[in-house]
């Protein structure tokens, strides 16, 4: 390393940066610590007989400075003063005091059990920061300052910690400052006697802090029981509620005559798709008519001839009354002219209730038709400059939202938090104005707090005035909705969750960034011309989960701070998002292309029979002629038989 090349030049004066620290093992004499700053590195020595061994041999960053103090608290115990220089060693960066509490007989850990000051033990406000030696006496830790102070760091028993904290203290600060003995706080544990604090409970584990936790208990599997619990919480808490959803895409057709042939001239494989199929009911019909047609052929095996001639000629005339095809000339018009009636109505009916279909929202699932997602609807979506002037027929929907009361709603979930330690203030580039809370509770670990807001951009910073650990937070806003005309605001009632997948604690410093973006839905109307507009906010969160959650070796290491800062930047966007609802097609349209639907297939049917009469008839009769010698003779009943001869 860099400081395997520095040297003790210049020893000939007296220096400061050049004083060595050196401790020995009072439970065990072989040992001996060797703090050297200026080469920023504490040495391990082993002693046997005569001969000093060096065994281990740690050093730390880029400065110099580690090692200006050592000290022994037990045979597994120790602890470095750390005070940060200039490699030139005129300025002093940071005095702190690295905790090891299971040292071996060989080895130096690279990072220390704890560091002081931290959470659980801050640095009195009558102890100057920069600190010049520790000594111990032997398990407590008595440490001197620049200013002339001390403090002195009791040992304490498993479950309590030596807290510094004067604030909390129970009795009057007065030098020497002595810290005082403390229970864990809750999520927390301590199963060694020494001056280190609390360590956090572990992912699954959980310590409700009301008496001194030597180890942590066992929550269920399906609770949330984040790094440093407190309770067991239900998992159902760290659920999001969004009121945003994904704006339906306009279906494939959207021209109601694609529409409608699409439907009529299709049959699924299902039960329901054949019931509302109008092909399937013209071949049962066309069956139904066959069925009839070979009864009535089957008539001259069992009936007289002159009862089978008459009942055919009643059944023709009937069937020659129903052609619309061939003008009541052809008898199975007749037949097709029947399935053409039933196929108009079924057209008819499904055009009624596809046009009902609209609104989306407000429709259930298409019976009518084989698709159960059909909705005579299409919907357009854009994004909107909101510097672009807006039309006067929606300026009422943006009135509404403008003027939209906003109540935030924050939760602290898993954590022994008090409304007591609790404030949340308004902060502008000149000032900080507190806000009173509409309401705060702790129910079972959850700390849950309201507040309303003086206008929807905002800076706000909660504050956590404590100590205590926190799992998550969970952020969201409350608006009431109101109806204005066809204009409607949506009630606004969103919350988003924030956790650690991988099981952390919440950092002492937590910045949210919320960005709210108006939402416009119009809707045409199916009748008339008046449009309805409805208005709602959509959030959108910008966070970095790493530096919201911190892992247990940071929080021993690195955190410090004595309460826990949440800041939320309420802003709006420069746009907002405009979706547009519209009915594929209206009452008038629907009631003119459904009657053009009935012509097509009145016209389908004759340019059938007249190709089968000029074509495919005289082709047949040709081909019969080839093979019989003489032509096919059409049926004719016996009573037209007689007046024909009559008239001949």
């Amino acid at each position: 390393s860099w400081q395997s090349r520095l040297t003790y030049s210049g020893v000939s004066s007296w220096s400061s940066k050049f004083t060595m620290s050196v401790k020995i093992n009072s439970d065990d004499p072989t040992r001996v610590l060797v703090g050297m700053p200026f080469l920023n590195t504490v040495f391990l020595f082993t002693i046997d007989g005569t001969t000093l061994t060096l065994a281990s041999y740690v050093d730390h960053g880029q400065s110099v400075g580690f090692g200006k103090g050592v000290t022994w608290l037990t045979d597994s115990q120790a602890a470095i003063l750390v005070s940060t220089y200039s490699l030139d060693y005129t300025t002093w960066y940071s005095s702190q005091i690295y905790v090891y509490t299971s040292l071996n007989d060989t080895d130096l850990p690279s990072s220390p059990s704890a560091i002081i000051p931290n959470t659980q033990q801050p640095l009195p406000s009558t102890i100057n920061s920069i600190l010049l030696r520790i000594i111990s006496t032997p398990e407590s830790v008595v440490v001197l300052d620049a200013a002339g102070g001390a403090l002195i760091i009791l040992s304490e028993a498993a479950g309590y910690y030596g807290s510094t904290d004067t604030t909390n203290a129970p009795v009057a600060a007065s030098m020497p400052v002595v810290s005082h003995s403390t229970t864990c706080i809750g999520g927390t544990y301590k199963s060694d006697v020494g001056i280190h604090p609390c360590k956090l409970c572990s992912s699954g584990t959980k310590n409700l802090g009301t008496t001194a936790g030597i180890s942590c208990t066992n929550c269920s599997s399906d609770s949330f029981c984040p790094l440093g619990a407190v309770y067991e919480i239900n998992s159902t808490l760290l659920i999001s509620l969004s009121q945003a959803y994904s704006y339906p895409r306009s279906p494939e057709m959207t021209n109601f005559e694609d529409v409608l042939l699409n439907n009529m001239f299709s049959m699924g494989s299902t039960m329901s798709c054949l019931i509302v199929s109008p092909i399937f009911w013209s071949l049962i019909l066309t069956f139904i008519f066959i069925l009839i047609l070979l009864i009535m052929a089957s008539l001259g095996w069992c009936v007289q001839p002159s009862k089978r001639d008459r009942y055919r000629a009643a059944m023709k005339t009937v069937f020659q009354k129903t052609d619309l095809v061939g003008e009541g000339e052809l008898w199975a018009g007749g037949i097709a002219s029947i399935a053409v009636v039933l196929i108009t109505i079924m057209a008819y009916t499904f055009s009624i209730s596809y046009m009902n279909q609209y609104p989306a929202e407000k429709t259930q699932g298409s019976r009518f038709s084989c698709d159960s997602t059909l909705r005579n609807a299409k919907f357009e979506s854009s994004l909107q400059a909101l510097a672009v002037p807006v039309p006067d027929d929606e300026q009422t929907i943006f009135d509404l939202l403008n003027d939209q009361n906003f109540t935030l709603q924050l939760d602290f979930i898993n954590t022994a938090a008090s409304c007591m330690t609790f404030s949340i203030s308004e902060v502008t580039d000149v000032s900080t104005t507190a806000l009173t809370n509409s309401s705060c509770n702790n129910i079972n670990g959850t700390l849950h707090t309201t507040v309303k807001l003086p206008e929807h951009a905002i800076v706000l910073q909660a504050v956590i005035s404590d100590i205590q650990l926190i799992g998550g937070l969970r952020i969201g806003l409350l608006g009431s909705g109101t109806q204005k005309d066809t204009f409607t605001l949506q009630e606004l009632n969103f919350l988003q969750t924030f956790y650690s997948p991988s099981s952390e604690t919440l950092a002492q410093i937590v910045t949210i960034d919320m960005a709210l973006t108006k939402v416009i839905n119009e809707t045409d109307p199916l009748f008339g011309d008046t449009s309805d507009f409805a208005g709602i906010w959509y959030p959108t969160f910008t966070y970095s989960l790493s530096e919201m959650f911190i892992s247990s070796d940071y929080y021993l290491t690195s955190a410090n701070l004595t309460s826990t800062t949440i800041t939320i930047d309420i802003t709006e966007t420069s746009y907002y998002i405009k979706n547009i609802q519209s009915p594929i097609a209206k009452e008038p349209e629907i009631i003119f292309r459904t009657l053009l639907f009935a012509f097509l297939c009145l016209e389908i049917c004759a340019m059938a029979f007249l190709i089968c009469r000029l074509l495919i008839m005289p082709l047949i009769n040709k081909i019969y002629m080839r093979f019989t010698g003489h032509p096919i003779v059409p049926f004719k009943p016996e009573h037209d038989k007689e007046s024909n001869h009559q008239h001949h």
